[in-house]
C-alpha cells in the first residue's frame, strides 16, 4: 500500500456511497400521476351526479308507478304460478271431393255421371270399342316407327353384313336368340328379319369372334382343305437357278415402321444368297434392295405387324417381283 502513487490514505472514504438520482425522479413523476388522474376522477364524478340532481332533469312521477309496473297486474302484490297459455288449434281440414277417374289409354280424366245413375250398356260398348281403336292405332305407330329406326340403324352401321357367311358361321347364335325372341302381333317380317341381322351383325359377330380368328384360321388351312391323297405331284426344278419356297434371303431393314396407317418399306439385302439346289449359283447379290408393305389393321392385344416382300431391286438396276412373300424378325417370326 506504500507503493501506490497519489492514492488515498487507508480508512478514509469508507461507508460513502453516491445515488442515482434519475430513479428517484421517476418514481416522483409516477406518484404525482398518480394523485392527478385520482383527482381528475372525483372531480368528473362530482360534477356528473351535481348535474343530474337539478330540478329540471327529476321525473315527476310518483313512485307508486314503478311499483305497479314490476307487479304487472298481480294483485296484493303476490305472484303465483303462471296460468298455461291456450295454444292456438286449427280446425280439421275439410276432405275435398274425389277427383274424376282418369282413362288409362286416353290419358283424360272422365267426367262421372249426374247423381247415382250408371251409363247405359250401348254407350259402355261404344266407349270399349273406341279405346281398344285408340289403343291399336297406337300400337301399330310404334311400330312402325320401330322399324324406321331400324332401317336408319342398318344403313348407318359401319359394319358389311355377309348373310351367307352368317347364315353358315352364326347358325346355332341364331336358333338360340330365335327361340328366346318373341314375336310382336302385327309386326312386319321384314322388321323381325332386320332387328335379327343388326342383332347378328352388331353383336352376335363380336362374342363369336371378337379377334377374327375364324377368318385367319381359313387363312392359315387355305391349302390344306382336302384330306387323302395329295393332288399334286413332285416338280422337277425347271432351272439351276432356282431359290425354293423356305429360304431366307437376310436383310436390313432400311424405313421405319407405323401400324397406325398402312404404309411402303423398304431393306437391303445383307448377304450373298445362292440357289437352294447347290448353293454355288448367285442369284441375289449383297446390296439388292427389297421393297414391301406392311398392314395396319391391328386387333386388341397383338404386338406385331403383319409384313409382305413385292419386288427386288437389283444392283444392275433390273426387277424381279415376288408376289407377297412373308416377313419375318431375326428369330424368324412374323
Amino acid at each position: 500500500q506504500s507503493l501506490k502513487l497519489g492514492g488515498a490514505p487507508e480508512g478514509e472514504g469508507k461507508g460513502i456511497r453516491r445515488l442515482n438520482r434519475l430513479p428517484i425522479i421517476v418514481a416522483i413523476v409516477l406518484v404525482i400521476v398518480f394523485f392527478a388522474v385520482i383527482f381528475y376522477g372525483l372531480t368528473s364524478r362530482g360534477l356528473y351526479f351535481r348535474r343530474a340532481a337539478g330540478i329540471d332533469t327529476a321525473s315527476s312521477n310518483p313512485a307508486s308507478t314503478y311499483a305497479d309496473q314490476l307487479k304487472k297486474g298481480v294483485s296484493n302484490g303476490i305472484i303465483g304460478d303462471q296460468q298455461e297459455a291456450q295454444t292456438f288449434q286449427p280446425a280439421p281440414a275439410q276432405p275435398e271431393p274425389p277427383k274424376p277417374a282418369s282413362n288409362p289409354f286416353t290419358g283424360r280424366q272422365q267426367a262421372e255421371p249426374a247423381g247415382s245413375q250408371l251409363e247405359s250398356e250401348a254407350l259402355w260398348r261404344a266407349r270399349l270399342e273406341r279405346e281398344a281403336h285408340e289403343q291399336y292405332l297406337r300400337e301399330q305407330q310404334r311400330q312402325r316407327m320401330a322399324r324406321v329406326q331400324a332401317n336408319d340403324a342398318a344403313y348407318d352401321s359401319p359394319l358389311g353384313i355377309n348373310l351367307s357367311k352368317l347364315q353358315t358361321s352364326s347358325a346355332s347364335v341364331s336358333n338360340a336368340a330365335q327361340a328366346k325372341t318373341t314375336t310382336t302381333p302385327g309386326l312386319g317380317r321384314g322388321a323381325s328379319d332386320l332387328y335379327a341381322t343388326a342383332l347378328r351383325a352388331g353383336f352376335g359377330m363380336q362374342n363369336i369372334d371378337p379377334n377374327g380368328q375364324m377368318a385367319k384360321e381359313d387363312f392359315f388351312n387355305a391349302d390344306l382343305k382336302k384330306l387323302g391323297y395329295l393332288p399334286n405331284k413332285v416338280v422337277a426344278p425347271t432351272s439351276a437357278y432356282e431359290l425354293k419356297r423356305g429360304s431366307v434371303i437376310p436383310a436390313t431393314l432400311i424405313t421405319g415402321i407405323n401400324s397406325d396407317l398402312p404404309g411402303r418399306i423398304t431393306a437391303q439385302v445383307s448377304q450373298n444368297v445362292y440357289d437352294s439346289a447347290t448353293g454355288h449359283q448367285l442369284l441375289i447379290p449383297q446390296g439388292a434392295k427389297l421393297l414391301g408393305r406392311y398392314d395396319s389393321k391391328v386387333a386388341f392385344g397383338q404386338s406385331r405387324v403383319l409384313v409382305v416382300w413385292t419386288d427386288i431391286v437389283f444392283p444392275n438396276g433390273s426387277t424381279l417381283q415376288i408376289g407377297g412373300m412373308a416377313g419375318t424378325d431375326p428369330e424368324g417370326y412374323g
